[in-house]
C-alpha cells in the first residue's frame, strides 16, 4: 500500500470547503480542520502521483500544497 501526505494552505474562512470537497476523495483521510494534513492511501504509487495534481491540488479557495517526499509508515 502507497500513502502520501499533502499538507495544505487554504484562503482564510475557506477551511469548511476544502474539507467537505477533500471528504468526497475515497482515498483521502483528513487530519485536522484549521491545519489541514491529508494522508491518500492507494495501492499503486503512480495513481497517487495523478490523483494529487488532479484531485487534490485544484481545488478551489487552495493557495499552497506541500508533500513530503521521503516519509516511511
Amino acid at each position: 500500500m502507497e500513502k502520501a501526505y499533502v499538507l495544505i494552505n487554504c484562503n482564510l474562512g475557506k477551511e469548511d470547503d476544502i474539507l467537505h470537497s477533500l471528504q468526497n476523495i475515497k482515498s483521502v483521510k483528513v487530519h485536522g480542520s484549521l491545519e489541514i494534513i491529508i494522508e491518500e492511501t492507494n495501492n499503486y504509487l503512480d495513481v497517487l502521483q495523478e490523483d494529487i495534481p488532479c484531485k487534490i491540488k485544484s481545488l478551489p479557495s487552495l493557495k499552497t500544497t506541500f508533500t513530503p517526499t521521503g516519509m516511511k509508515n
